[in-house]
């Protein structure tokens, strides 16, 4: 999975509340393919109950259609995505409630398939469903 970040696009750029900065995946010197992930980490183990993925907002560049989702309590065993599926193309927000509430401390994107034949994907906003 590709974990390589743009300069300037770093993950943290995914959560910080402004959808006009994004996380981008890498697009040189290298332009690695799909799958690429990005990875989340909490202070503190949380019941996990959906998430909210923001498109980037500027232009389709970095725009994927299809997504798996996971959540670990370790960071390093992850087992199989607590919600998969597809996205519709454009720059509405999607939200997506899991079937069951899960309890992590780690959170996992995975872009599978990117749109157009694009090798990368970005996120401009990602936030995290938790059970108060």
């Amino acid at each position: 999975m590709s974990w390589m970040t743009a300069a300037g696009h770093e993950g943290d750029k995914a959560i910080d509340g402004d959808p006009a900065t994004i996380w981008h995946t890498a697009w040189e010197p290298q332009l690695p393919d799909y799958p690429h992930e990005i990875t989340i980490a909490f202070k503190r183990s949380a019941t996990i109950t959906g998430f909210m993925y923001l498109p980037r907002q500027d232009m389709k560049n970095g725009w994927f259609s299809e997504y798996a989702f996971y959540v670990s309590a370790d960071g390093r065993q992850w087992g199989d995505p607590v919600a998969s599926g597809s996205f519709p193309e454009g720059k509405a927000l999607q939200k997506v409630a899991l079937a069951q509430p899960i309890k992590g401390q780690y959170v996992r994107l995975v872009a599978v398939q990117g749109i157009e034949g694009q090798k990368f994907a970005a996120v401009a906003e990602l936030g995290i469903d938790i059970e108060e």
